[in-house]
């Protein structure tokens, strides 16, 4: 796989996650109007340490119509960018997804908001100054470093926890009633042992993430474990963003890896 081709592969696979993701943001159009539960009259405190022309900005675009309008025109921009590649499509894209952040109040789900920020920035640099192979290895890099880090950080903080080495933070998080984990599984949860096993195997997982930089079957093999990980945490959790987010990186962690 070139460079050029781990870059439109990952961007289409970007693309599709961010036409879900303005539908998403869509079906939500009750929460975020004037009388819902994310109105805007209740975050315009959070803007007034701002200089008046960036706060009169935000709630210019954040006015419920002007929201949809916007989320209306990223769902185009996603669906472009499907078949034309573009960095200032990309640029759009990465804009308005902050601004949805910023709407949210930081983010709207964690960690997949932030891994979707990276890749548009990386892309962004990439796609426009794709004649500079120095750039595109640098942005590639870059998204390579945080894909990585995401993973053995997480095993490195479980690992260091009793909790978790233990297997009890495992089991109150998949009994808690924030996500609708199958009833099988949460009496799977109820033997020690099997709960064990479980913990450890995911911290063993994201400790020796960093192995896939090695190439080859390496490679193949922690993909294919971040796939089903996830799919995994969707079909379980709910989690359908990790899926979508992560499985972008893919093309290029397969060609920094190789």
């Amino acid at each position: 796989m070139t460079s050029f081709e781990a870059l439109q592969i990952s961007q289409k696979i970007l693309a599709t996650m961010l036409i879900l993701q303005s539908w998403e943001f869509l079906r939500l159009r009750p929460t975020f109007d004037d009388h819902g539960i994310w109105r805007l009259n209740e975050l315009k405190e959070d803007y007034s340490r701002l200089p008046s022309f960036i706060r009169q900005i935000l709630i210019y675009i954040f006015r419920p119509n002007h929201f949809v309008a916007l989320l209306l025109i990223r769902l185009l921009a996603a669906i472009a960018l499907l078949f034309w590649s573009s960095p200032y499509l990309l640029l759009f894209l990465f804009a308005s997804t902050l601004l949805i952040g910023i709407r949210w109040r930081g983010v709207f789900n964690g960690g997949s908001d932030y891994m979707t920020l990276i890749l548009l920035m990386a892309l962004s640099a990439a796609t426009l100054l794709r004649n500079y192979r120095l750039v595109v290895l640098g942005a590639f890099y870059y998204v390579t470093v945080h894909f990585v880090a995401s993973y053995f950080v997480a095993g490195l903080v479980k690992v260091l926890r009793p909790n978790w080495r233990s297997g009890k933070a495992l089991k109150e998080f998949l009994q808690s009633p924030i996500y609708y984990c199958p009833t099988w599984l949460q009496s799977l949860c109820k033997n020690k042992s099997m709960t064990i096993l479980m913990s450890w195997s995911v911290m063993l997982f994201e400790l020796t993430f960093p192995l896939c930089l090695l190439g080859g079957p390496y490679a193949a093999v922690f993909i294919g474990l971040s796939f089903a990980f996830h799919l995994s945490n969707f079909y379980f959790l709910g989690l359908n963003r990790f899926v979508w987010s992560w499985a972008a990186c893919y093309p290029i962690i397969w060609f920094v890896s190789n």
